[in-house]
């Protein structure tokens, strides 16, 4: 029952970062764990947005047969309990992708994904697909990769959750605040009823000027919130958008089938210049609270995704893959009529499943960068709790909280001259704890994320141990130029409902040898 964290806290060397798995529980655990993986788009200067889409570059999923390890259609519809309203519904929907550049094979990259999956043909000669530029005419931008590549995520995750919606992709003449916002506003004007957005960059002073264009009565605006860990992206922080974060998702032997937690990289926070919507209660924002809700996003319990310019099959994660997840779900319940789908999930909570572990921080207030029951910041209300899967029992509807999870020390720590670190585990009375330390790890200013080792550990109930994991190579040399790492470590315990324990700690170089 894993989650893959990530938390960006670089600190004069890079930032490591630990979680816990049972090995038995995920769906392709191996692949998981091994698995190395990077942003797609670089990160943008101001006033311009960035792809939030990471994909597997080395491991199980970074080749070819990507399509086999990957979270499939069927796969995302089950564990959304979306299976019997994807097979019918959808049909009078049309959902926009709003994407800088031009992706020239889309619409052809588009059928590889629907035709290996069993989906319905959607192209542009049945009426089902269409691409337009930002203002709605056929004269597209200059092509480049990584947003071709976005592209084609985006359209994947659309069809994946709603088979049988209509496609309209606009794309922006740039990167640009202005443009994105501009092909946002036409996707509305064309009759789009779902709009997804995956992108976004840091706050500016003047974004509550293109609050405009995404402020779309009827119509389901979705913005991903962002794969940076805790802090705030625009359009996410709009307040007629829905925020969407990111969870990590696993089979398990439960009723449903599925177990969720917050990941790592989503974005949360309060917004520095949006104002407080009416339709959000919690009192720790005076401002603008982000996520709304959530979905899959961590990329180590990632989806499958075609992209012919970046050699087809790939493993895909970040926010970008929840929030047209997102769009196809909104589209399968169908939009209301002068419903600001920005409040839907405030005002249909049973719609959604809350997520009680997990988390993205550290911050000063624990709710907006930890998952726990009821509304936070990594994963809002909750990810898509559809008619499919088995519901909440009915009756004292008071939630209880979770049991406390294996803890993890505080203290700083120094790695031995064999290269190995020594982390201290505590567990509580009444359940043994067990799993599997995984720990990751990236360089000083690289936003490519390393998997460096692994390790299973069991600790008694009411006991201590210490898990001895050896660094790669390639950590010890980091650890060598930098004398320290920042570390920030994450557990959910196996046999207490998947609760979250965390903790920030100093990683120290071996002392020198004296001579």
């Amino acid at each position: 029952m894993g989650a893959l964290t990530r938390v960006c806290a670089a600190v004069l060397g890079g930032v490591l970062l630990l979680f816990l798995a049972a090995a038995a529980s995920a769906r392709v655990p191996a692949a998981a764990l091994e698995r190395e993986y990077k942003p797609v788009c670089a990160q943008a200067k101001p006033g311009y947005m960035q792809c939030n889409a990471e994909v597997a570059v080395r491991g199980p999923g970074a080749v070819a047969s990507a399509a086999n390890f990957g979270f499939a259609p069927a796969d995302l519809q089950r564990a959304y309990g979306m299976t019997s309203a994807a097979a019918g519904r959808g049909g009078d929907q049309t959902i926009a992708i709003i994407d800088a550049f031009d992706a020239p094979r889309a619409e052809a990259d588009l059928a590889v994904y629907r035709a290996k999956y069993g989906l319905p043909a959607c192209t542009s000669a049945n009426g089902c697909f269409r691409k337009v530029d930002e203002n709605g005419g056929t004269s597209f931008p200059a092509g480049e990769r990584s947003w071709a590549q976005e592209t084609a995520l985006d359209l994947d995750m659309a069809s994946a959750m709603c088979p049988h919606c209509k496609l309209l992709l606009v794309e922006a003449s740039s990167a640009s605040a202005a443009s994105l916002a501009t092909a946002a506003n036409t996707a509305a004007v064309l009759g789009a009823t779902q709009i997804s957005n995956s992108y976004g960059g840091p706050e500016f002073p003047s974004e509550t000027y293109f609050e405009q264009y995404y402020n779309h009565q009827g119509v389901a605006v979705v913005a991903s919130s962002g794969d940076s860990g805790f802090g705030v992206e625009y359009p996410a922080a709009s307040a007629y958008v829905t925020a969407v974060g990111g969870t990590s998702l696993v089979r398990d032997s439960s009723p449903r089938g599925w177990s969720e937690t917050a990941w790592a990289g989503a974005g949360s926070g309060c917004s520095a210049y949006i104002p407080k919507p009416a339709w959000q209660a919690d009192t720790g924002c005076a401002t603008r609270s982000v996520a709304d809700v959530s979905a899959v996003a961590d990329p180590g319990t990632g989806v499958a995704a075609f992209d012919s310019g970046s050699g087809g099959w790939g493993v895909y994660g970040g926010t970008s893959a929840a929030a047209p997840l997102i769009a196809g779900v909104y589209a399968l319940v169908g939009p209301a009529a002068g419903t600001n789908y920005a409040d839907y999930a405030y005002r249909n909570p049973s719609a959604f499943r809350d997520v009680t572990s997990g988390g993205n921080g550290p911050c000063s207030l624990i709710y907006l960068c930890n998952a726990g029951i009821g509304f936070d910041g990594p994963t809002g209300v909750g990810t898509p709790n559809g008619s499919d899967t088995p519901q909440p029992a009915t009756g004292n509807t008071t939630a209880k909280p979770t049991l406390p999870s294996v803890k993890i020390s505080r203290r700083s720590m120094r790695v031995t001259r064999g290269g190995s670190l020594r982390v201290r585990l505590s567990c509580p009375s009444g359940a043994a704890c067990s799993g599997q330390l995984v720990l990751r790890t990236r360089a000083h200013g690289s936003r490519v994320t390393l998997s460096i080792a692994k390790r299973g550990f069991y600790v008694p109930a009411g006991s201590s141990r210490t898990v001895t994991v050896r660094l790669t190579r390639r950590v010890r040399a980091m650890l060598a130029r930098s004398r320290k790492l920042q570390v920030s470590a994450a557990a959910a315990s196996l046999d207490t409902e998947h609760s979250a324990a965390a903790a920030t700690f100093l990683v120290r170089a071996p002392r020198a040898t004296r001579r």
